[in-house]
Formats: C-alpha cells, structure tokens, sequence
C-alpha cells in the first residue's frame, strides 16, 4: 500500500468512522453512534466537533450544491437533509416498495445483521443514499444490498438503476453525475468495486488486508474510499483518478 497516497486520521472519541466524505478541503466524519461530526484538515489532524440532532451512519456531500445527505439511526427509508453549516433542514421517506423495513445495522445496538465493517440490514434495509443529477433534474440515490434505485426528491420510486447478482450484495452505489457511476459490492469474502466514466468500465478486487468502508467522490474528480484498518485507524485513499481504477492489494 506504500505506492498509495493517503490521509490517515483517528477520531477524538477512538470509535471507527463508518462514513467520512471531503468539503473544501477538509474530511468530516461520522461514527454512526454519537450525535457528532469530526472535522480533520489533510494531513488527519482534528480541527474541530460538530454537535448534531442524531447519529450519522452515511453523509454525503452533492457535488453541485452546499447540500449533504445522511442516514440516521433506526430510520430504514428516511434520508435527511443537512445544509452548508451542517444543520438539519427536512428529510425524505423513500418509497418502501423499494425495500421492506428492517432493523439498521448502524451502531445503535439493535439487532443489527453486521458484516465485517460493512454494516447491512438484512435483506431490504437502506445501507446508502445519495444526491445526483440527470438531466438536470435532481434525484436521491437509494441503494439497498440487493438493488440501487432512483427516487424523485419526494421519495417516489423512479426506476430501478442497479442490481445485485445472485450471491451478491452492494455496500454503496454513488452516481455523482451522469456519466459516471461506482458501487462496492461483496460476494462471500471477495469485495469488488467497480466504476463506470462515460460507458467505459473497470472493476477491480480489494485485498483481503483492507478493510472498505465507504466509496466518497472528492471535489476534483476523484473517487476515494474510507478504509478502516485495526477499528481506530481511518484511510482516506484515492482509488479512481485520471480515469484509472486501482484498489489497494
């Protein structure tokens, strides 16, 4: 992994980040557990805490706008929307036709169904969401372990955009604009991540040293992933840049 450029930080409270995404030039992350958002500049160090009205398990930034989205604890289909300052201003249900309500695997000490790192909600839970563009309408991206689905900004069900093969589960789908897509997904032991630029795409598997918590797409082009490595220690590292994926081995 020394060929990889990297970020690596430790939040203040010693709990592993589930999610952690990048805003000018600083990384914030979420443990999923409590109500807070830690601030670290580039090199990992920690700037500042965030107080918040519940714990995160997945914030995204929408690369067009200052607005974010975030899961929140026990809310299978809710997705929440937070504002440049980090507050919360309004949430969405999605469609359960999508996804049946299951108990969420988010750290909050419910009956979770928990995979390594990856946190799953059994079969139909809501382990992602997202803001994207198309067409230059704006839509939520809800991605459940078996199928990632469009949602119009009400939660209506759109169209169904990605589905699991038998066997196989998605951990994350972001879909940051509209000729560019990437997913994470397990089958058994094997983590594969793929991503597709203007119908081009490429797909490569993680080593088994590696520990894939969340895909994050940076303001430069670039997709990251949240890697944790023995629970404490957090790994900002590009994995996709100038149009070349390649995961750490």
């Amino acid at each position: 992994m020394n060929a990889f450029q990297y970020t690596q930080f430790i939040l203040p409270n010693s709990y592993a980040a589930v999610s952690a995404m990048m805003q000018n030039e600083r990384i914030y992350a979420t443990d999923g557990i409590e109500c807070k958002i830690h601030t670290f500049v580039s090199d990992g160090t920690a700037v500042d805490t965030l107080c918040t009205l519940r714990p995160y398990r997945r914030l995204r930034t929408y690369s067009t706008t200052e607005m974010m989205t975030a899961l929140g604890c026990c809310n299978q289909n809710r997705v929440y929307f937070i504002d440049e300052n980090f507050l919360e201003r309004g949430f969405v249900e999605l469609d359960s036709s999508c996804g049946t309500e299951q108990n969420c695997g988010c750290g909050c000490g419910c009956n979770c169904a928990i995979n390594g790192d990856v946190y799953s909600c059994g079969e139909d839970g809501l382990i992602d969401a997202s803001l994207t563009c198309i067409d230059n309408q704006a839509y939520i991206v809800g991605v459940f372990p078996k199928t990632a689905c469009l949602f119009d900004m009400n939660g209506k069900r759109v169209t169904r955009i990605c589905q699991a093969d038998c066997g196989e589960i998605l951990t994350d789908f972001i879909n940051p604009r509209q000729d560019l897509f990437a997913f994470s997904s397990l089958k058994g032991n094997i983590r594969t991540v793929t991503v597709s630029e203007n119908g081009i795409s490429q797909s490569a598997i993680l080593g088994k040293g590696h520990t894939l918590r969340m895909l994050i797409y940076s303001e430069n082009n670039e997709i990251h992933g949240l890697f944790g490595n023995n629970y404490i220690y957090n790994r900002m590292i590009p994995i996709y840049r100038n149009g070349i994926l390649v995961l750490p081995q």
